[in-house]
């Protein structure tokens, strides 16, 4: 199974990675892991003169050493990219180009408004060429 796994370092996308790591091995998943970096990050360090280099080559250490070690230490083949764009449609085009079975994402929701999905969540959910996983961090607990 070809799994694709957006990572971002939030707590969801980390727990995304905790499903993956749980279930993959029995699915015997092909990871492919992606950070995708909003151009207009890079837009706004270049709007002040900021290299972002620098930034990019940060993300790129953070997918390809902690957020990802836990899939290789359970055993799981692991690839990675790091992409530029809009991270739902980056993500969706990922997903279709490498034929992924799987597309798993660490969602979001906005305190204000329960069971809101973020923005790239929606995008994900709405445009996806494969199933879609929603992994939320747990929250706090009402009374």
């Amino acid at each position: 199974m070809k799994i694709v796994l957006g990572l971002d370092g939030s707590p969801g996308s980390l727990h995304a990675v905790r499903w993956v790591v749980k279930h993959g091995p029995a699915l015997d998943a092909q990871v492919i892991a992606a950070v995708v970096v909003p151009r207009i990050e890079i837009w706004e360090l270049a709007s002040v003169q900021v290299d972002s280099g620098p930034a990019l080559a940060r993300r790129r250490a953070h997918l390809e050493g902690a957020w990802t070690e836990p899939l290789r230490a359970a055993g799981l083949r692991v690839t990675t990219r790091l992409l530029r764009g809009e991270p739902g449609a980056q993500l969706c085009k990922l997903a279709a180009s490498r034929g992924a079975d799987l597309l798993v994402i660490g969602a979001k929701s906005h305190s204000a408004v329960p069971h809101l999905l973020g923005g790239t969540a929606h995008k994900v959910a709405n445009h996806s060429p494969c199933p879609v996983l929603l992994v939320t961090a747990p929250g706090k607990k009402k009374r």
